[in-house]
């Protein structure tokens, strides 16, 4: 995809298309290269509907949102979770951080005060 396609599709999108000018091309190849138009459409998708109804003075300028406003609107991050075997007849239990130390300082004090 070219690097002005691509950016003239995103700031279609775009609430307030002010300061056009001042996203520079090596910010355009980096938008791309780096996060991509589904990402970048799901960020503008999300800033828009925070903003609906708003003033428009309270609107970032297109340049301010391209030039880094857009990082707070990324969708977030799913964390790559390795594959872990479940045994059959197994299942899995997902804990919050304090279940799972409550959980694990329940293990520790039986296996120190074993039963007779």
């Amino acid at each position: 995809m070219r690097i002005n396609d691509f950016f003239e599709s995103l700031w279609s999108l775009y609430p307030n298309k002010k300061g056009k000018q001042k996203v520079s091309v090596k910010r355009k190849k980096i938008l791309l290269d780096e996060y991509g138009e589904e990402k970048l459409k799901a960020a503008i998708r999300k800033y828009s509907i925070e903003v609906k109804g708003k003033d428009p003075q309270y609107i970032m300028h297109g340049s301010t949102f391209f030039n880094g406003g857009f990082l707070d609107y990324l969708p977030a991050e799913i964390p790559n979770i390795p594959d872990i075997p479940i045994p059959k007849g197994g299942r899995v239990v997902v804990m919050t951080d304090e279940q799972l130390e409550a959980f694990n300082d329940n293990l520790l004090s039986k296996n120190r005060n074993p039963r007779k």
